[in-house]
Protein backbone atom coordinates (compact mmCIF):
# COMPACT_ATOMS: atom_id res chain seq x y z
CA UNK A 1 0.00 0.00 0.00
CA UNK A 2 1.43 3.38 -1.02
CA UNK A 3 2.19 6.09 1.53
CA UNK A 4 1.68 9.75 0.70
CA UNK A 5 4.39 11.97 2.19
CA UNK A 6 3.04 15.26 3.52
CA UNK A 7 4.77 18.12 5.28
CA UNK A 8 4.33 17.55 9.02
CA UNK A 9 3.93 20.35 11.52
CA UNK A 10 7.28 20.55 13.32
CA UNK A 11 6.23 23.43 15.63
CA UNK A 12 3.20 25.60 16.45
CA UNK A 13 4.53 28.59 14.48
CA UNK A 14 5.88 26.68 11.49
CA UNK A 15 4.29 27.57 8.16
CA UNK A 16 5.53 27.80 5.47
CA UNK A 17 8.72 25.77 5.05
CA UNK A 18 11.12 25.14 2.17
CA UNK A 19 12.04 21.82 0.54
CA UNK A 20 15.84 22.04 0.36
CA UNK A 21 17.04 18.69 -0.87
CA UNK A 22 15.78 15.19 -1.61
CA UNK A 23 18.32 12.58 -0.53
CA UNK A 24 16.64 9.94 -2.71
CA UNK A 25 15.54 10.03 -6.35
CA UNK A 26 12.34 8.72 -7.92
CA UNK A 27 12.72 4.97 -8.34
CA UNK A 28 15.11 4.57 -5.38
CA UNK A 29 14.42 1.98 -2.68
CA UNK A 30 13.79 3.49 0.79
CA UNK A 31 13.55 1.95 4.24
CA UNK A 32 11.23 3.01 7.04
CA UNK A 33 13.05 5.55 9.25
CA UNK A 34 15.58 6.45 6.56
CA UNK A 35 16.12 10.19 6.03
CA UNK A 36 14.91 11.04 2.53
CA UNK A 37 14.37 14.80 2.56
CA UNK A 38 15.66 18.02 4.13
CA UNK A 39 13.18 20.76 5.01
CA UNK A 40 14.03 24.26 6.22
CA UNK A 41 11.66 25.94 8.67
CA UNK A 42 12.03 29.42 10.20
CA UNK A 43 14.01 27.92 13.07
CA UNK A 44 16.14 25.10 11.60
CA UNK A 45 16.78 22.49 8.94
CA UNK A 46 14.76 19.34 9.65
CA UNK A 47 15.16 15.84 8.25
CA UNK A 48 12.07 13.96 7.08
CA UNK A 49 12.13 10.18 7.41
CA UNK A 50 10.34 7.60 5.29
CA UNK A 51 7.20 6.33 7.02
CA UNK A 52 7.35 2.95 5.26
CA UNK A 53 9.57 0.65 3.20
CA UNK A 54 9.18 0.79 -0.56
CA UNK A 55 10.15 2.67 -3.70
CA UNK A 56 10.10 6.47 -3.96
CA UNK A 57 7.51 6.48 -6.74
CA UNK A 58 6.98 10.20 -7.15
CA UNK A 59 8.39 13.54 -6.02
CA UNK A 60 5.68 16.20 -6.26
CA UNK A 61 7.73 19.12 -4.90
CA UNK A 62 11.44 18.78 -5.75
CA UNK A 63 12.37 22.16 -4.18
CA UNK A 64 10.65 25.30 -2.96
CA UNK A 65 8.07 26.62 -0.51
CA UNK A 66 5.51 24.29 1.02
CA UNK A 67 2.82 24.51 3.71
CA UNK A 68 1.88 22.06 6.44
CA UNK A 69 0.00 19.05 4.96
CA UNK A 70 1.16 19.78 1.38
CA UNK A 71 1.88 16.56 -0.51
CA UNK A 72 5.62 16.12 -1.07
CA UNK A 73 5.81 12.69 -2.70
CA UNK A 74 4.71 9.04 -2.69
CA UNK A 75 6.38 5.83 -1.45
CA UNK A 76 4.93 2.51 -2.56
CA UNK A 77 5.46 -0.68 -4.51
CA UNK A 78 6.87 -0.70 -8.04
CA UNK A 79 3.50 -1.65 -9.62
CA UNK A 80 1.51 1.14 -7.90
CA UNK A 81 0.42 4.23 -9.85
CA UNK A 82 1.45 7.25 -7.77
CA UNK A 83 -0.38 9.79 -9.96
CA UNK A 84 -3.71 7.94 -9.65
CA UNK A 85 -3.25 7.68 -5.88
CA UNK A 86 -2.66 11.44 -5.65
CA UNK A 87 -5.73 12.18 -7.78
CA UNK A 88 -7.85 10.07 -5.39
CA UNK A 89 -6.30 11.79 -2.35
CA UNK A 90 -6.95 15.27 -3.78
CA UNK A 91 -10.54 14.35 -4.72
CA UNK A 92 -11.24 13.03 -1.19
CA UNK A 93 -9.71 16.15 0.37
CA UNK A 94 -11.79 18.39 -1.93
CA UNK A 95 -15.02 16.54 -1.07
CA UNK A 96 -14.42 16.84 2.67
CA UNK A 97 -13.64 20.57 2.37
CA UNK A 98 -16.65 21.18 0.13
CA UNK A 99 -19.06 19.45 2.53
CA UNK A 100 -17.57 20.92 5.71
CA UNK A 101 -19.69 24.08 5.78
CA UNK A 102 -23.04 22.50 4.94
CA UNK A 103 -22.92 23.85 1.40
CA UNK A 104 -22.18 22.15 -1.90
CA UNK A 105 -19.37 23.43 -4.06
CA UNK A 106 -19.50 23.11 -7.83
CA UNK A 107 -16.10 23.13 -9.49
CA UNK A 108 -15.20 23.39 -13.16
CA UNK A 109 -15.27 19.71 -14.18
CA UNK A 110 -12.71 18.03 -16.40
CA UNK A 111 -14.88 17.32 -19.42
CA UNK A 112 -12.17 15.44 -21.37
CA UNK A 113 -8.81 13.84 -20.60
CA UNK A 114 -6.91 16.71 -22.22
CA UNK A 115 -8.99 19.56 -20.74
CA UNK A 116 -7.08 21.71 -18.26
CA UNK A 117 -9.00 25.01 -18.50
CA UNK A 118 -12.05 26.69 -20.05
CA UNK A 119 -13.80 30.04 -20.44
CA UNK A 120 -17.30 30.61 -19.00
CA UNK A 121 -19.34 32.03 -21.89
CA UNK A 122 -22.79 32.25 -20.34
CA UNK A 123 -24.49 31.60 -17.00
CA UNK A 124 -28.05 30.22 -16.96
CA UNK A 125 -28.72 31.16 -13.30
CA UNK A 126 -28.04 34.13 -11.00
CA UNK A 127 -27.08 34.30 -7.32
CA UNK A 128 -30.28 33.73 -5.27
CA UNK A 129 -31.86 31.39 -7.85
CA UNK A 130 -32.80 27.86 -6.76
CA UNK A 131 -30.89 25.12 -8.55
CA UNK A 132 -32.16 21.57 -9.12
CA UNK A 133 -30.21 18.46 -10.11
CA UNK A 134 -29.88 18.27 -13.89
CA UNK A 135 -30.29 22.03 -14.50
CA UNK A 136 -27.90 23.44 -17.11
CA UNK A 137 -25.89 26.02 -15.15
CA UNK A 138 -23.38 27.35 -17.66
CA UNK A 139 -21.95 27.22 -21.13
CA UNK A 140 -18.17 26.89 -21.26
CA UNK A 141 -15.68 26.94 -24.08
CA UNK A 142 -12.76 24.51 -24.00
CA UNK A 143 -9.97 24.34 -26.57
CA UNK A 144 -12.10 21.82 -28.51
CA UNK A 145 -15.79 22.77 -28.13
CA UNK A 146 -18.54 24.75 -26.41
CA UNK A 147 -20.11 22.54 -23.72
CA UNK A 148 -23.00 22.89 -21.27
CA UNK A 149 -22.38 22.05 -17.62
CA UNK A 150 -25.29 20.58 -15.69
CA UNK A 151 -25.70 20.45 -11.93
CA UNK A 152 -25.47 17.38 -9.73
CA UNK A 153 -26.35 19.54 -6.71
CA UNK A 154 -29.47 21.34 -5.41
CA UNK A 155 -30.01 24.45 -3.36
CA UNK A 156 -29.99 28.24 -3.47
CA UNK A 157 -27.07 29.71 -5.41
CA UNK A 158 -24.97 31.53 -2.80
CA UNK A 159 -22.00 32.34 -5.03
CA UNK A 160 -21.29 32.29 -8.73
CA UNK A 161 -17.99 33.03 -10.43
CA UNK A 162 -18.42 36.09 -12.65
CA UNK A 163 -18.61 35.51 -16.40
CA UNK A 164 -15.16 36.14 -17.77
CA UNK A 165 -13.18 36.05 -20.97
CA UNK A 166 -10.23 34.64 -19.01
CA UNK A 167 -9.51 30.93 -18.86
CA UNK A 168 -10.03 29.20 -15.51
CA UNK A 169 -8.46 25.92 -14.45
CA UNK A 170 -10.28 22.61 -13.96
CA UNK A 171 -11.21 22.32 -10.27
CA UNK A 172 -11.82 26.06 -9.79
CA UNK A 173 -14.92 26.81 -7.69
CA UNK A 174 -17.51 28.16 -10.12
CA UNK A 175 -20.61 28.01 -7.91
CA UNK A 176 -21.66 27.34 -4.30
CA UNK A 177 -25.17 26.21 -3.41
CA UNK A 178 -26.86 25.60 -0.06
CA UNK A 179 -29.46 26.99 2.29
CA UNK A 180 -30.03 30.75 2.14
CA UNK A 181 -27.63 32.51 4.49
CA UNK A 182 -25.27 29.51 4.90
CA UNK A 183 -21.65 30.60 5.46
CA UNK A 184 -19.44 30.01 2.42
CA UNK A 185 -16.95 32.90 2.04
CA UNK A 186 -14.06 31.13 3.74
CA UNK A 187 -14.22 28.41 1.01
CA UNK A 188 -13.18 31.05 -1.53
CA UNK A 189 -9.91 31.99 0.17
Amino acid sequence: MATILTLPKFSDEQDPAVVLNWLKNEGDKVLKGEVILEIETEKSVMELEAESDGILLYIKIPKGKVKVNDILGVIGEQHENAVELLKQEEAEKTISIDKAKGVDVIRLPQLSDAMEEAVILDWKFEVGDVLKKGDIIAEVETDKAVIEIDSFREGTILYRLPKTQYKIKVGTIIMIVGDKGAPFKDLLI
